[in-house]
């Protein structure tokens, strides 16, 4: 049986050790050996950050480009229009009944259609809505139509 004398592990070397750390470098920053090694050159960081201030800048414009012009959209006051019934009258006319939202005081013009079993259009009307005092109004209008029509629908309201 051998004994064998067992030295004590070499101490780690601390960070308070002066001897032991000669160049301390911050978490933060690199050293120009590193820099130079890995090509990040100052000049390279500086074109790098031009580069994230001018995207960052158009992502700026169009966004606020976007919120102007939906915000602009929503003041100039839309119409929107909703089926509510339709009635036929006969195998060439159908009554089609919709609602109309609008600002008051506003002139439109609404395009009606009326469909058959295959969805094809069979009667079309493009009728024009006065201005008026109220907001929304409810409206009647009378289709001839080329064939037997199963639906009458509104299609698109627009400003006069």
């Amino acid at each position: 049986m051998t004994t064998e004398s067992r030295s004590p592990a070499p101490a780690a070397p601390h960070a308070d050790d002066d001897e032991t750390v000669e160049h301390r470098v911050p978490a933060h920053r690199s050293s120009p050996a590193l820099d130079e090694r890995y090509g990040r050159t100052r000049p390279a960081r500086i074109r790098q950050r031009w580069l994230y201030g001018i995207v960052g800048g158009l992502v700026a414009v169009v966004f606020g480009a976007w919120v102007l012009w939906a915000g602009l959209d929503q003041a100039s006051g839309s119409i929107d229009a909703t089926d509510r019934a339709f009635d036929i009258v006969d195998a060439r006319t159908i009554d089609v009944t919709f609602s109309v939202v609008m600002p008051a005081g506003t002139q439109a013009f609404c395009a009606v259609q009326a469909q058959d079993e295959q969805r094809s259009i069979v009667g079309w009307k493009v009728v024009e809505l006065p201005a008026q005092d109220g907001f929304e109004r409810m409206e009647t209008v009378r289709l001839r139509t080329t064939g037997p029509a199963v639906t009458g629908l509104i299609h698109s309201c627009w400003p006069a």
